[in-house]
Protein backbone atom coordinates (compact mmCIF):
# COMPACT_ATOMS: atom_id res chain seq x y z
CA UNK A 1 0.00 0.00 0.00
CA UNK A 2 1.66 3.20 -0.50
CA UNK A 3 0.54 6.30 1.31
CA UNK A 4 -0.56 9.80 -0.54
CA UNK A 5 -1.33 13.20 1.15
CA UNK A 6 -4.90 14.74 -0.56
CA UNK A 7 -6.76 17.90 0.14
CA UNK A 8 -9.55 16.49 2.71
CA UNK A 9 -12.58 18.54 4.13
CA UNK A 10 -12.43 21.75 4.71
CA UNK A 11 -8.83 22.04 3.39
CA UNK A 12 -6.98 19.66 5.73
CA UNK A 13 -4.44 17.06 4.54
CA UNK A 14 -6.11 13.13 4.83
CA UNK A 15 -3.67 10.00 3.87
CA UNK A 16 -5.30 7.85 1.72
CA UNK A 17 -3.89 4.43 0.89
CA UNK A 18 -3.29 3.22 -2.79
CA UNK A 19 -2.87 -0.60 -3.60
CA UNK A 20 0.10 -1.97 -4.94
CA UNK A 21 2.53 0.03 -6.92
CA UNK A 22 1.66 3.32 -9.11
CA UNK A 23 2.29 3.63 -13.38
CA UNK A 24 5.44 5.76 -14.34
CA UNK A 25 5.40 6.90 -17.62
CA UNK A 26 9.37 7.50 -18.99
CA UNK A 27 9.08 8.20 -22.05
CA UNK A 28 11.37 6.55 -24.56
CA UNK A 29 13.54 3.62 -23.22
CA UNK A 30 17.31 4.71 -22.79
CA UNK A 31 20.41 2.39 -21.91
CA UNK A 32 21.19 3.85 -18.83
CA UNK A 33 18.45 4.40 -17.37
CA UNK A 34 17.04 3.08 -13.89
CA UNK A 35 14.10 1.39 -14.12
CA UNK A 36 11.76 -0.17 -11.61
CA UNK A 37 8.76 -3.18 -11.36
CA UNK A 38 7.31 -1.51 -8.69
CA UNK A 39 8.61 -4.52 -6.41
CA UNK A 40 10.83 -1.52 -4.32
CA UNK A 41 10.20 1.72 -2.72
CA UNK A 42 12.29 4.63 -3.72
CA UNK A 43 14.06 6.86 -1.45
CA UNK A 44 10.43 8.63 -1.08
CA UNK A 45 8.59 5.71 -0.52
CA UNK A 46 6.88 4.95 -3.68
CA UNK A 47 7.03 2.09 -5.55
CA UNK A 48 6.75 2.43 -9.26
CA UNK A 49 6.08 0.53 -12.21
CA UNK A 50 8.03 1.76 -15.47
CA UNK A 51 6.43 2.31 -18.80
CA UNK A 52 8.64 2.89 -21.92
CA UNK A 53 7.78 3.72 -25.67
CA UNK A 54 10.19 1.62 -27.14
CA UNK A 55 10.05 1.97 -31.51
CA UNK A 56 6.43 2.95 -31.02
CA UNK A 57 5.40 0.02 -28.83
CA UNK A 58 4.89 0.42 -24.99
CA UNK A 59 6.15 -1.85 -22.64
CA UNK A 60 6.35 -2.40 -18.90
CA UNK A 61 9.63 -3.03 -17.35
CA UNK A 62 9.78 -7.09 -15.30
CA UNK A 63 13.38 -6.13 -13.44
CA UNK A 64 14.68 -3.58 -11.55
CA UNK A 65 17.94 -1.18 -12.58
CA UNK A 66 19.36 -0.76 -16.10
CA UNK A 67 17.81 -3.09 -18.63
CA UNK A 68 18.66 -4.19 -22.08
CA UNK A 69 16.18 -2.67 -24.75
CA UNK A 70 12.77 -4.38 -24.94
CA UNK A 71 13.15 -6.26 -28.13
CA UNK A 72 16.43 -7.44 -30.35
CA UNK A 73 17.31 -5.77 -33.42
CA UNK A 74 14.63 -8.44 -35.04
CA UNK A 75 11.75 -7.11 -32.99
CA UNK A 76 11.53 -10.33 -30.86
CA UNK A 77 10.26 -9.70 -26.85
CA UNK A 78 12.84 -9.20 -24.10
CA UNK A 79 10.42 -11.32 -21.99
CA UNK A 80 13.21 -11.70 -19.48
CA UNK A 81 12.75 -7.88 -18.40
CA UNK A 82 10.12 -6.50 -20.10
CA UNK A 83 6.56 -6.88 -21.41
CA UNK A 84 4.46 -5.61 -23.90
CA UNK A 85 1.76 -2.93 -22.40
CA UNK A 86 -1.41 -1.54 -23.64
CA UNK A 87 -4.57 0.33 -22.27
CA UNK A 88 -7.72 -0.06 -24.30
CA UNK A 89 -6.11 -2.36 -26.41
CA UNK A 90 -3.39 -0.61 -28.60
CA UNK A 91 -4.19 2.95 -27.00
CA UNK A 92 -1.26 2.79 -24.85
CA UNK A 93 -1.12 6.22 -23.40
CA UNK A 94 -0.96 8.21 -26.88
CA UNK A 95 -3.87 10.32 -25.81
CA UNK A 96 -5.64 10.61 -21.48
CA UNK A 97 -8.82 11.86 -21.44
CA UNK A 98 -9.15 13.58 -18.02
CA UNK A 99 -11.04 16.23 -16.85
CA UNK A 100 -8.69 17.53 -14.16
CA UNK A 101 -4.77 16.59 -14.14
CA UNK A 102 -2.72 17.27 -11.05
CA UNK A 103 0.86 16.83 -10.69
CA UNK A 104 3.92 18.04 -9.55
CA UNK A 105 6.12 18.57 -12.75
CA UNK A 106 4.91 17.49 -16.01
CA UNK A 107 7.95 17.21 -18.84
CA UNK A 108 6.49 17.24 -22.41
CA UNK A 109 7.72 18.15 -26.34
CA UNK A 110 4.92 20.58 -25.94
CA UNK A 111 1.35 20.96 -25.41
CA UNK A 112 -1.18 21.71 -27.54
CA UNK A 113 -4.95 22.52 -27.21
CA UNK A 114 -6.91 22.07 -30.08
CA UNK A 115 -10.35 23.76 -31.50
CA UNK A 116 -12.62 21.64 -34.21
CA UNK A 117 -10.49 18.11 -33.03
CA UNK A 118 -13.05 16.37 -34.31
CA UNK A 119 -12.69 18.06 -37.66
CA UNK A 120 -10.24 16.54 -40.19
CA UNK A 121 -8.45 19.62 -39.81
CA UNK A 122 -8.12 20.48 -36.28
CA UNK A 123 -7.23 24.16 -35.55
CA UNK A 124 -4.29 25.00 -32.67
CA UNK A 125 -6.05 27.63 -30.04
CA UNK A 126 -3.19 27.37 -27.69
CA UNK A 127 -0.12 25.39 -26.42
CA UNK A 128 3.64 25.46 -26.07
CA UNK A 129 5.48 24.29 -28.47
CA UNK A 130 8.78 22.71 -29.40
CA UNK A 131 8.59 21.03 -33.10
CA UNK A 132 7.27 22.42 -36.35
CA UNK A 133 4.34 19.52 -36.21
CA UNK A 134 1.70 18.26 -33.74
CA UNK A 135 0.13 15.44 -34.10
CA UNK A 136 -3.12 14.36 -33.13
CA UNK A 137 -4.74 10.71 -33.92
CA UNK A 138 -1.93 9.54 -35.50
CA UNK A 139 -1.78 12.29 -38.11
CA UNK A 140 0.89 14.94 -38.51
CA UNK A 141 0.31 18.24 -38.53
CA UNK A 142 2.82 20.97 -39.66
CA UNK A 143 2.73 24.63 -37.55
CA UNK A 144 4.66 27.56 -38.67
CA UNK A 145 6.67 28.74 -35.98
CA UNK A 146 8.98 31.27 -37.44
CA UNK A 147 8.18 34.15 -39.74
CA UNK A 148 11.19 33.04 -42.67
CA UNK A 149 15.05 32.19 -42.66
CA UNK A 150 15.73 34.81 -41.05
CA UNK A 151 14.61 34.38 -37.74
CA UNK A 152 14.62 30.27 -37.71
CA UNK A 153 16.89 31.04 -34.17
CA UNK A 154 14.14 32.48 -32.56
CA UNK A 155 10.75 30.46 -33.30
CA UNK A 156 7.52 30.95 -31.16
CA UNK A 157 7.40 28.73 -28.13
CA UNK A 158 3.69 30.12 -26.57
CA UNK A 159 1.24 31.05 -28.01
CA UNK A 160 -2.81 31.61 -27.76
CA UNK A 161 -5.92 32.75 -30.02
CA UNK A 162 -4.78 31.39 -33.58
CA UNK A 163 -7.16 30.74 -35.98
CA UNK A 164 -4.64 28.80 -38.51
CA UNK A 165 -1.58 26.65 -38.19
CA UNK A 166 0.69 30.12 -38.36
CA UNK A 167 1.81 30.24 -35.08
CA UNK A 168 3.28 33.99 -36.29
CA UNK A 169 -0.19 35.51 -36.39
CA UNK A 170 -1.51 34.16 -32.97
CA UNK A 171 -2.66 37.60 -31.26
CA UNK A 172 -0.49 35.97 -28.06
CA UNK A 173 2.82 34.58 -28.78
CA UNK A 174 6.08 34.26 -27.00
CA UNK A 175 9.03 33.78 -28.67
CA UNK A 176 12.55 31.59 -27.73
CA UNK A 177 14.45 34.58 -26.70
CA UNK A 178 11.23 35.50 -24.46
CA UNK A 179 10.29 38.76 -26.39
CA UNK A 180 6.27 38.85 -26.47
CA UNK A 181 3.89 39.84 -28.72
CA UNK A 182 0.35 40.53 -26.99
CA UNK A 183 -2.38 42.23 -28.86
CA UNK A 184 -5.50 43.35 -26.76
CA UNK A 185 -2.93 43.22 -23.45
CA UNK A 186 -3.57 44.93 -20.44
CA UNK A 187 -0.12 45.49 -18.97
Amino acid sequence: MIAVQVPGKDGQAVIQTIPDAMIRMRGEYGSDMEYSNGDYADENGYRWIDIVSYNGVYYRALKNGQLDPPTDANGNLNSSEWSRYSVFGDAAFNSIISKYISAQSITAEQIVILEDYDSANPIPVAGIVGKNKYTYNGVDYSIIRTTGPGDVDNPVVIFAGTTSNDLTKAPFRVYKDGSLVAKNADI
